[in-house]
């Protein structure tokens, strides 16, 4: 399990890094901007489980994403805390690109640590512009103009201190599942001490698409950089399930648990979960509805007293049992039960 919490709790670090110029007065991070006037300070918590490959779809998880590469150095001693290392932070992005035996040219997004300061902003764009500019002399390829998008989730919730790098990858994973980019938010124009001009990136000033590469498969690194010195870059790359294992996951007749605290209530639940299944699926970004995934995430659940099985091979099936159990009758495949001394069991056979 890796992960970060931040929760401001006392006024301290408030008043210091108010004192040092770090916040933005405003109450508005505008990264990379050029009204870019110091970060915000954000509350939050992220929590990701790591597996090898082979593991998690022997244990049918949802596979979000690949750690592909995984770099962390420190900038050595500067001249103040908000003065970070370039070059140092150019080592890192290098250091897992090569970790990740990728070319840069197979990046599509960059998820940047994006403070919104006016002297870090361009501290960490003129970085990333010189470690992909190394990689790619060193491997000898070419970087298309505008190929590599440039985001940072600190527009929308914040920096999120020892939570923000976990924070860009779960907004990463979630990208790549939705195939959709979100924009820098309060972006106009961009600070003039960075110059994108014979670079592959490009700002997201609007939430776009997100196209896989050539090759299918949509790639991304993600940066967060302390301000003690320490840098940290992660390349990401997505994920589709193997084909195989969608069709194994069909076969044969599932079942459906559900539970809540009383008879009542877990009516409730079923019809909403007979309207849900049954609904339409507009959003072309939702992955093909399965059924065992429903069945394997109900299986999931902490179980409350009140109890239904169901055993359904499609949809109609389902549908049909849950609302018959939600209009107080039991269809055929159907187990209903509390876990109460005494409460008494109805069965459906």
């Amino acid at each position: 399990l890796v992960g970060g919490v931040s929760v401001l709790l006392n006024p301290t670090h408030f008043i210091s890094f108010s004192k040092a110029g770090m916040l933005s007065p405003r109450g508005v991070c505008r990264s990379f901007d050029e009204g870019a006037d110091g970060y915000v300070r954000g509350e939050g918590a992220g929590l990701i489980m790591l597996k090898p490959l082979r593991q998690a779809l022997r244990d049918n998880d949802k596979v979000y994403g690949l750690v592909k590469g995984v770099a962390v150095n420190h900038g050595g001693k500067v001249a103040t805390v908000t003065s970070p290392n370039p070059f140092a932070q150019a080592r890192c992005v290098e250091m897992a690109l090569r970790d990740a035996a990728l070319s840069p040219a197979a990046i599509g997004y960059i998820e940047a640590h994006g403070t919104g300061t006016p002297k870090g902003d361009p501290i960490e764009m003129n970085a990333l512009i010189r470690a992909y500019a190394s990689q790619a002399r060193a491997q000898g390829v070419e970087l298309a103009a505008r190929s590599c998008a440039i985001g940072s989730v600190k527009t929308s919730i914040g920096h999120l201190e020892a939570a923000a790098g976990i924070a860009g990858i779960i907004k990463v994973l979630l990208a790549m599942k939705h195939g959709y980019l979100p924009p820098l938010l309060h972006f106009t124009r961009a600070n003039p001490r960075i110059k994108l001009e014979g670079s592959p990136f490009h700002f997201v000033e609007q939430g776009q698409d997100w196209a896989p590469g050539p090759d299918g498969v949509r790639r991304a690194g993600v940066s967060s950089f302390g301000f003690g010195g320490v840098n940290a870059h992660v390349v990401l790359e997505g994920f589709e399930e193997p084909p195989t294992r969608q069709a194994q996951q069909t076969d044969g007749p599932l079942l459906f648990v559900l539970s809540a605290k009383n008879r009542e209530s877990l009516a409730r639940y079923a019809g909403s979960l007979a309207q849900y299944v049954a609904g339409p699926r507009e959003r072309t970004w939702d992955r093909p509805f399965s059924l065992a995934a429903l069945a394997h995430t109900l299986h999931l659940r902490e179980p409350l007293e009140e109890r239904v099985a169901i055993e359904a091979q499609d949809a109609e099936t389902l549908c049909r049992a849950l609302n018959a159990f939600a209009a107080g009758q039991l269809e055929p495949g159907t187990w209903h039960g509390n876990t109460r001394a005494g409460a008494g069991d109805s069965v459906g056979a």
